[in-house]
């Protein structure tokens, strides 16, 4: 999502998003404006990472998951060798 500049009853504003926080400057005011647009496309960033973080967390879950479902068939593999030796 995209840096959204805005304005609503109580005035201008920038955000991340649709929903993000309003991060305010006063009208006229070009250094303000841009410390607002600055900390919405941080926060935008600060998102992006939170969702990459999730998405390597839930794989390597997965990946763990995968591991131990393979010592778990090669554990049974050798016990179905060794009852047949036996």
């Amino acid at each position: 999502m995209p840096v959204q500049r805005g304005r609503d009853s109580d005035g201008p504003f920038y955000r991340w998003g649709e929903h993000g926080k309003k991060y305010r400057y006063e009208a006229g005011d070009v250094d303000a404006r841009e410390r607002a647009k600055k900390r919405a496309d941080a926060q935008g960033r600060a998102v992006k990472v939170r969702e990459h973080a999730a998405v390597n967390a839930w794989m390597a879950k997965e990946i763990e998951a995968a591991k131990v479902s393979d010592r778990a068939r090669a554990t049974q593999s050798k016990s179905r060798k060794g009852s047949k030796n036996a």
